[in-house]
């Protein structure tokens, strides 16, 4: 379960919407495509900790005195102090989100959204999370990038991608 928890698993999804909407992009709309995707998961990633984290203070469980007892850690897996909302569940949901701006096939977006719900779990199953900490992550992604979406550069959005086939 700490794989899809780690940051090389994380980016690699993000890679792969890239590499999969290749295909249908010209270089130059995958760069600009790629380095917005990049900027509105940092941004996420950003809005998490310092409008919501720093706020809140909300103790993380293997912070929590009332807690420690009865959570099992993996090593290493409990870095910061707070955890409302959790940067993993902001930065999955905001993947989602994007994709949606990626040519990308039908099967695709379920299968992002159920990488997503592991995700979450998979930080309350580390007990490095509260369940409220990854649905409040969650909102908090899902509703960054939509704003995202609407302010995208028109270089990227100029190009509408090939409409999926009705086979």
């Amino acid at each position: 379960m700490r794989i899809i928890s780690t940051d090389p698993f994380f980016w690699a999804v993000g890679a792969l919407v890239l590499i999969w909407s290749a295909k249908h992009r010209s270089l130059s709309h995958l760069l600009v495509g790629g380095a917005w995707l990049t900027l509105g998961i940092v941004l996420a990633d950003a809005i998490s900790v310092h409008f919501f984290k720093d706020v809140v203070e909300r103790l993380r469980p293997c912070h929590d005195p009332l807690c420690q007892d009865s959570l099992r850690l993996v090593a290493d897996a409990c870095r910061g102090k707070f955890g409302f909302v959790s940067s993993h569940a902001t930065n999955a949901a905001a993947v989602v989100v994007l994709s949606r701006a990626f040519p990308l096939p039908r099967w695709a977006f379920p299968v992002l959204i159920l990488w997503m719900v592991l995700t979450g779990w998979s930080r309350v199953h580390l007990g490095v999370h509260f369940p409220g900490d990854i649905l409040g992550g969650w909102l908090v992604g899902a509703m960054w990038a939509t704003l995202w979406m609407k302010i995208r550069p028109a270089a990227w959005s100029d190009a509408q991608p090939p409409q999926p086939s009705a086979a």
